[in-house]
């Protein structure tokens, strides 16, 4: 049945491409077909001696692997209630691996049911019910480079020693927003709250494992800044505290972006991070430069690190661009701060006081 299932969705959505139709009138309402397509080759040195390596670990001397990063189909629209400026929208969005690592869930990623009210062409307020990411994870997903063997997460939400524990989706969960708008202002205020955020077991929730959340996010112009704080009640991020911070500006070809964070829960969970990045768009180019930096953890010495990264991307059509990188993280003594984690699919991994490395190139393709 599993089988048929998948077979039936992949048939249907070849159908809906091969019509060239990504957005389907359905009177009331409307179905949007989307996705993406992230395929890269990757060489990858966790720093590490010949005695230390375990692939199945994600400890490597030295290997290529080609990997599929966040890949992904969805469905998306809306529904005409019949209630004056009150809409229903929805979203179910599912990680594709064309690596061929296979899972078992079709929401892996944001998918929801929503209710906001519009005037004017505005949207006043929503409310969205489903799985969705945290707060915090929306401020850092900012950055640059996301999903790439360069991607923030290595740094921004990990431990020294424990991995990232921080970006994460949300089960069960409710997100309002507010939005103002006013003379070319718009500041979003919101809220996320969960009774069981970490699965749905189809019991009842256990109000033990909740988490809430709060942000803002105001923007004018080419800048947009936003700040929010997670807090996880219990679970495998037990007791941590998530405040996040980004900037980012755009002038001319020129586009810049700061990114601070503050975990406090224990152990190597217990410190901050923060970095930069800097793109010069250069005709269909464009030059990316990445640093973050995490500070040691309280009561740890030297168990900080330092995530540098360069890559250049080429646009060849509004839906396809490829790029090259390379990016290092230099540990210090007591730290093993991961080569490569969050959004791409191979991750590297290391040992203490090591500096794991990767070159990559990869190909994207949206729809």
């Amino acid at each position: 049945m599993k089988l048929f299932s998948k077979v039936t969705t992949i048939a249907a959505c070849f159908f809906v491409m091969s019509n060239h139709v990504h957005s389907i009138d359905l009177s009331d309402s409307t179905l949007e077909v989307y996705g993406k397509i992230h395929m890269a080759l990757n060489y990858m040195d966790s720093g590490v001696e010949a005695d230390e390596v375990d692939n199945d670990s994600g400890l490597s001397d030295g290997d290529v692997s080609l990997s599929s990063n966040s890949s992904r189909l969805g469905f998306k629209g809306e529904i005409a209630t019949g209630v004056d400026n009150l809409v229903a929208f929805y979203q179910l969005e599912q990680t594709i691996n064309l690596d061929g690592y296979d899972g078992d869930t079709f929401a892996t990623r944001n998918s929801y049911l929503g209710l906001k009210e519009q005037q004017e062409g505005y949207t006043r307020w929503e409310i969205k019910a489903g799985y969705h990411d945290t707060l915090a994870k929306s401020v850092s997903a900012m950055a640059m480079l996301g999903d790439t063997a360069a991607d923030r997460r290595a740094i921004m939400g990990a431990g020294a020693t424990s991995g990232n524990k921080a970006d994460k989706r949300v089960a069960n969960m409710l997100l309002a927003t507010y939005y103002l708008e006013q003379s070319g202002h718009q500041l979003a205020i919101s809220a996320q709250y969960s009774t069981e955020a970490t699965s749905s077991k189809g019991t009842v929730d256990d109000n033990d494992a909740g988490f809430a959340a709060l942000g803002a996010t105001w923007k004018q112009g080419n800048f947009v800044t936003a700040v929010a704080h997670d807090y996880w009640k219990n679970g495998t991020s037990a007791n941590l505290h998530v405040t996040r911070v980004a900037s980012r500006y755009q002038d001319g070809h020129w586009t810049a972006l700061l990114l601070a964070e503050n975990l406090r829960q224990s152990d190597d969970l217990n410190r901050k991070a923060w970095g930069g990045q800097l793109a010069l768009q250069d005709g269909d180019f464009k030059w990316i430069g990445s640093v973050l930096v995490a500070e040691s953890a309280k009561g740890y010495s030297a168990s900080g690190a330092i995530m540098t990264s360069l890559a250049v991307e080429r646009s060849w059509s509004k839906v396809l661009k490829t790029y090259a990188l390379y990016t290092r993280t230099a540990n210090d003594a007591n730290a093993s701060y991961q080569g490569v984690d969050g959004g791409m699919n191979d991750e590297l991994k290391t040992t203490a006081g090591n500096t794991p490395q990767a070159v990559s190139a990869g190909v994207v393709l949206k729809f």
